[in-house]
């Protein structure tokens, strides 16, 4: 049993593969007009497709989303296709997993963008764009990895954490 969520609009980060494409795929089979983003352009596409050929209302969006300009821009794109946001997803993350000695400034730094200031910028780009008399969800994901320690997921276990 699906419940309906043809009322809802839906943006959701780091859609072009994994756990965020699954999300979005299993939202749209719900009725939600979804926008997907992901940095990889071709990801992001085969995505629409997934989507769409399934009957799927999705609108597609290439871009960093730990650029708050770049998020904010994404949002209000697909609000003004939609005329609203009802919820971000902020699922976008850097996978990257080595021992803590060997990583770089580069790598935290874009490790936390996409994995925490995404998240921010998420909320931001919520705000500006929910109807307010209704309202409107954030979900950030974690990961039970969090809770664990495994070998050289020491970044990715704090940025998740956070």
């Amino acid at each position: 049993m699906k419940p309906d969520l043809s009322h809802l609009v839906i943006l959701i980060t780091g859609a072009g593969r994994g756990l965020g494409r699954n999300a979005a795929r299993h939202l749209a089979s719900c009725g939600a007009t979804l926008g997907v983003v992901d940095i990889d352009a071709t990801g992001i596409r085969e995505t629409r497709d997934l989507i769409s050929n399934a009957g799927g209302r999705v609108f597609n969006y290439t871009g960093d989303v730990s650029d708050r300009n770049t998020f904010l821009e994404i949002a209000a794109a697909f609000a003004h296709e939609c005329g609203r946001i009802d919820a971000v997803i902020n699922n976008a993350m850097l996978l990257h997993y080595e021992p803590i000695e060997e990583v770089r400034g580069d790598v935290l730094e874009r490790m936390m963008g996409a994995g925490f200031k995404a998240s921010v910028w998420g909320a931001q780009a919520l705000l500006q764009h929910m109807d307010q008399q209704r309202g409107g969800s954030i979900i950030n994901m974690a990961s039970p990895v969090v809770n664990r320690g495994y070998p050289n997921t020491a970044i990715y276990s704090a940025v998740k954490s956070a």
